[in-house]
């Protein structure tokens, strides 16, 4: 596949991003009263590398987490999120293998309830799995393989509260 029908495919997959944010049932969290104790503060990731982590997996994750970046909150104007690495952030992504080998990549969030009625959750940390075991990665397009920057910017989406559309 050429580099311009990569750049096509990738814009068509943000503006796709762009259209769930903009739904009515954007977010898994407000749905399940779960949101972060600071909404826009930075969210420190942690990457666990591992021998497969290639340097080109290692760029793609920089770009999935620059493009969340970049998202505004459709009412307000604010940036929805800002993400950064750190080694000592309890929010992870990892490769590794899923409990359903269909999955492709898991997000599990972590509320750390706060006793009110009805429950107001703030969500404590996150962790990601892609699931290498039952499926291939590549960077980039290449058919019979998914795109690990794609399923990583899909699953920090689930992380920082959107839903499937």
């Amino acid at each position: 596949m050429s580099k311009s029908k990569k750049k096509i495919l990738k814009k068509l997959l943000c503006l796709c991003f762009s259209v769930c944010l903009l739904s009515t049932t954007f977010s898994f969290a407000a749905k399940n009263n779960y949101k972060w104790a600071a909404p826009f503060e930075p969210i420190n990731i942690k990457m666990k590398y591992e021998e497969s982590w290639d340097t080109s997996f290692k760029q793609a994750f920089y770009r999935a987490m620059s493009t969340w970046n970049t998202v505004k909150h459709p009412t307000n104007g604010r940036l929805l999120c800002y993400m950064q690495t750190s080694s000592s952030s309890a929010n992870t992504i990892s490769l590794g293998k899923l409990f359903s080998e269909v999955m492709v990549g898991y997000t599990a969030l972590y509320p750390q309830f706060d006793g009110n009625v009805p429950p107001e959750t703030k969500i404590n940390h996150f962790e990601i799995t892609i699931n290498t075991a039952e499926h291939n990665f590549t960077d980039g397009a290449k058919p019979g393989y998914y795109d690990i920057q794609s399923v990583i910017q899909h699953e920090l989406g689930h992380a920082i509260g959107i839903a499937h559309c």
